[in-house]
């Protein structure tokens, strides 16, 4: 993602599109169930009724009508897309289409 599109995308109120969280979801570590609150948010943008492409915003919290704001993230507890690919993969049918960075 581009510093343009990031940019852009605090501008925008949460929606079907597009969700903010202050906080990192626990996946390092973490057990399936914890993992599972990624991929419930991602399940529901997926089935959501939308034109575009949504978006999950870490680190952002929502102060509409103001731009989200940057709160950041502990540079622990990340997490390779790889890892979570494989984990959604093991649990959704279809394979869900999604990137995570």
């Amino acid at each position: 993602m581009d510093d343009d599109l990031l940019e852009s995308l605090r501008y925008r109120g949460e929606s079907a599109e597009l969700d903010y969280k202050a906080e990192r979801y626990k996946l390092a570590k973490a057990s399936d169930v914890e993992k599972s609150e990624l991929l419930k948010d991602v399940l529901a943008m997926a089935n959501a009724t939308r034109t575009g492409t949504a978006w999950i915003l870490m680190g952002f919290k929502e102060c509409s009508p103001k731009p989200a704001e940057v709160v950041g993230l502990a540079a622990d507890g990340t997490i390779d897309d790889s890892r979570l690919q494989e984990f959604s993969n093991a649990k959704v049918d279809p394979t869900l289409l999604f990137h995570y960075e």
